[in-house]
This record gives C-alpha cells, sequence and structure tokens, in this order.
C-alpha cells in the first residue's frame, strides 16, 4: 500500500475561510460583515443542512439580528462558490424584495471573480433570475410568483409576510 502524501496545512489554512458561511462572508466583506455568537451558531447549522444533517432548517431570530444578511446573502454566495451547477430559490413577501436579495448575492460573485470558484454566465444575469457558468443559478421570488418547475436544491423563505399584521392573519398565513 502507497504511503499517503502529507496534508499540505497552509492549503488548508489557505482555504480556512470557506469553511462556513459565515467565515467566508467575513473573508469576502472585508470584516465588514461580522460573525457575532448568534450568527457563528447559525452559519454552522447552515453548514450541517447542506452536509445533510438538517434536511429542514427553520430559523427564528428578531428583527435586525443579521439572519437574513446570513441566509438570504452570504450562505447562497458560499454554497454556490461549493456548488456552481446547483440552484437555489429565494422566497419571500414581495417580488422586489426578493430581487434585492438575488441582486446582492450576483453582485458579490461577479466582484470577487479572482477568489471564488463561481461566475455568473454573461447571457442571464436579472437580478431576480440568474445561471451560473457550470449551469446553477438563483431565481428570486415572492410567495405568490410561480416556483412551478423550477428546481433547487437550496430553497430559502425569508419574510415570507410583510409585517406582523399580515403574519398575524390566518387567511394571509394560507394563501402564503
Amino acid at each position: 500500500m502507497p504511503t499517503p502524501k502529507p496534508l499540505d496545512s497552509r492549503l488548508l489554512l489557505q482555504n480556512a475561510w470557506r469553511a462556513t458561511p459565515g467565515t467566508f462572508a467575513e473573508r469576502l466583506s472585508g470584516r465588514k460583515w461580522r460573525l457575532y455568537r448568534h450568527l457563528r451558531e447559525l452559519s454552522f447549522l447552515l453548514t450541517q443542512a447542506v452536509a445533510g444533517r438538517y434536511p429542514r432548517l427553520i430559523i427564528s431570530m428578531p428583527p435586525r439580528h443579521g439572519k437574513s444578511a446570513l441566509v438570504s446573502h452570504w450562505f447562497p454566495v458560499w454554497f454556490l462558490d461549493l456548488f456552481p451547477q446547483y440552484r437555489v430559490i429565494l422566497a419571500s413577501y414581495e417580488s422586489d424584495y426578493a430581487a434585492t436579495w438575488g441582486r446582492k448575492v450576483r453582485n458579490t460573485i461577479q466582484e470577487h471573480p479572482g477568489e471564488l470558484r463561481v461566475a455568473i454566465s454573461g447571457d442571464s444575469s436579472a437580478a431576480d433570475r440568474w445561471d451560473t457558468t457550470e449551469g446553477g443559478g438563483m431565481n428570486a421570488v415572492g410567495t405568490q410568483g410561480a416556483v412551478t418547475g423550477k428546481g433547487a436544491q437550496v430553497l430559502i423563505v425569508d419574510d415570507p409576510h410583510k409585517d406582523r399584521e399580515q403574519a398575524e392573519s390566518l387567511t394571509m398565513r394560507e394563501k402564503v
């Protein structure tokens, strides 16, 4: 049996920033985005979800705690950097709001061509629907939008209700 090659620890350390969506976000943002303790825990759970430990993950945090920035922005960038051939669907209460996240993900990928392993296809780069050069990509839709026939390996539902009034309405909850 051949002797295995020693692990190149420099290579491992150079790529450690890719370990979780949170460490990835901190590095790519130039440390403008911070991985606070609660976000570190969420980042680890997202990593575990991708690894198959949690096929469905429901996240509930108070507003303005960084949940959407991590889950709707940085997580899809991280995921598509790992798997550029896969697709992400992001749904939110309204299509323009969802497209805001789609645009942020797309722009982040385009702003880091030398650092990321994923690239946006030149012939499909709208904010709400774009493809990677490997055939993956992202669709951002409102909760009333059509996703029938559009498969994805990751589905993110972020803020399915516009406000508390809609969230407390049985009619609106059933509609969504």
